[in-house]
């Protein structure tokens, strides 16, 4: 067993700013992201891996430098990052708790009653993207016969199962989820990885508006429900064998949910019935359908945005554009990871507005209306030709996939909502999103739909006519007013 404490050895992926012109390491300890956090671009990690790093970096920052009270006191908050946050992490006390193996304190782990190999599990049973006992996976078949894990690997597994638990047969009595779980990850991204970390501090005012306090990080005291103990929390009781081929797990800190408990990076959406309820990643929906939701920070007693978001915007600091990450790990109903999705996105300023959100909100509503017209088209082509099963969903998997592509326009319209401007998919509208969807229905019907025989040709102009019906809608006919006349005797 070889000692790796992970202030001391890298372990944490990063890409450089390419200003940095020495050659630099694609991995550095938690000492040096800090050190060089001026240095490096952003963190080169999966979705769940970005999300649950930048939680352990943020936690780290408010256990070293505490926590601003409110929005006036940011000013100096962070100036010195790269120098206390160093200094926190090499006091005994602390580093000690940053091993990964070892007899005395390790990182998010407790030690069990047995450590016999019987009572535990394959170490790849934590990592996610990987194939193990009934979980086949794509690109892995490795199944459960032992494989090579370095430390660095084994951390970043360890981490992430810690904020994303998700149950299931290996810990059927262990109960709770992890604190990211259940939950669209919001996170605030800057020119640089210190810019990055202190964008997605929280002050006092912020952290207390939803009932919760700052506290202490798991490594200072017992784990509770309050933030830090949230960011890097421990909802198991895990333990790594010294060769890292296997791993005990056992009940942790059962975290509150939503919506006893409101995690900071999540945003919260009104339902019909007046319910508050998080928003979520959906696998077949792009995340861009969502953004008008999420940069909602007019709604300040039910603080829609995440409160990352809502603090920035307190501080003053949202610029002509602000750059945000989204991404989820989906759990599936049978406790089972299902996906792991993310977007970056360039915000523009005018989409933080009513005027702009509400102009986002009415072209994402045009696209799904429009999009049930290509499926009626489609039926109709299909009806034309007694084909019982025509490829409608087909035919909307086209073309949403081609606004997906180009959800950037959407985007650009609503930064710069112009007053007195037809509205989206009127008569009169000539806005590039309403070409866009226009342009998007004739491609995916048009891909679905062959019209080469006379037969589909005639299928074809019967579906096609539903579609344009809908897509280039006539403007409603006025009345003509004509004066009466007395005749002339």
């Amino acid at each position: 067993m070889h000692p790796f404490n992970l202030i001391d050895h890298p372990w944490i992926p990063v890409r450089w700013l390419a200003s940095t012109t020495a050659s630099k390491p694609s991995l550095v300890s938690l000492r040096d992201a800090f050190i060089h956090a001026h240095e490096i671009a952003d963190l080169d990690a999966t979705p769940h891996e970005r999300i649950a790093l930048t939680r352990l970096l943020v936690c780290i920052t408010h256990a070293a430098l505490g926590a601003p009270q409110d929005e006036d006191s940011w000013e100096n908050f962070g100036n010195d990052l790269i120098t206390t946050v160093p200094a926190y992490l090499a006091k005994a006390e602390i580093k000690d708790h940053f091993n990964l193996l070892g007899d005395g304190p390790r990182f998010l782990q407790q030690k069990p009653e047995s450590t016999d190999p019987t009572d535990g599990y394959p170490l790849s049973k934590i990592a996610f993207h990987l194939s193990s006992g009934n979980n086949p996976k794509l690109l892995d078949h490795w199944g459960e016969d032992p494989r090579p894990w370095t430390p660095q690997a084994a951390a970043i597994a360890l981490l992430c199962l810690q904020n994303f638990f998700v149950g299931g047969s290996m810990a059927s009595k262990v109960h709770g989820n992890g604190p990211a779980l259940k939950s669209l990850q919001i996170l605030l991204l800057g020119p640089d990885l210190a810019s990055s970390i202190l964008r997605n501090c929280l002050d006092h005012k912020f952290i207390e508006s939803t009932g919760g306090k700052l506290g202490r990080p798991v490594w200072e005291a017992a784990p509770d429900h309050h933030l830090l103990a949230r960011l890097a929390p421990k909802p198991c009781a895990l333990w790594l064998s010294d060769d890292l081929q296997i791993i005990f797990i056992d009940q942790g800190h059962q975290y509150l949910e939503f919506d006893a408990y409101r995690d900071p990076y999540a945003s919260t959406t009104t339902t019909k019935d007046d319910k508050r309820r998080l928003i979520r990643a959906k696998p077949d929906q792009g995340i861009w359908r969502d953004l008008h939701l999420l940069t909602n920070l007019s709604d300040a007693t039910g603080l829609t945005a995440p409160l990352n978001l809502q603090c920035f915007n307190a501080r003053k600091e949202l610029g002509q554009s602000t750059q945000l990450w989204c991404g989820e790990l989906i759990k599936a109903k049978d406790a089972k990871i299902e996906d792991c999705t993310e977007s970056t996105f360039t915000v523009p300023h005018g989409l933080f507005c009513r005027n702009g959100r509400d102009l986002y909100a009415a072209g994402v509503d045009h696209a799904e209306h429009i999009a049930n017209f290509v499926y009626g088209a489609v039926k109709t082509y299909g009806k034309t030709l007694s084909h019982e099963n025509p490829p409608t969903e087909e035919a909307k998997k086209h073309f949403w996939h081609h606004l997906d592509q180009n959800h950037r326009t959407l985007i650009a319209l609503a930064g710069d909502p112009q007053p007195g401007q037809p509205a989206i998919g009127s008569p009169e509208a000539s806005d590039p999103w309403t070409k866009m969807v226009q342009e998007a229905a004739v491609l995916a019907f048009k891909a679905v739909c062959p019209h080469r025989t006379a037969r589909q040709l005639e299928a074809y102009a019967a579906g096609i006519r539903v579609l344009h019906k809908a897509i280039y809608p006539k403007a409603p006919a006025t009345k003509k007013t004509t004066k009466s006349s007395t005749p002339t005797i």
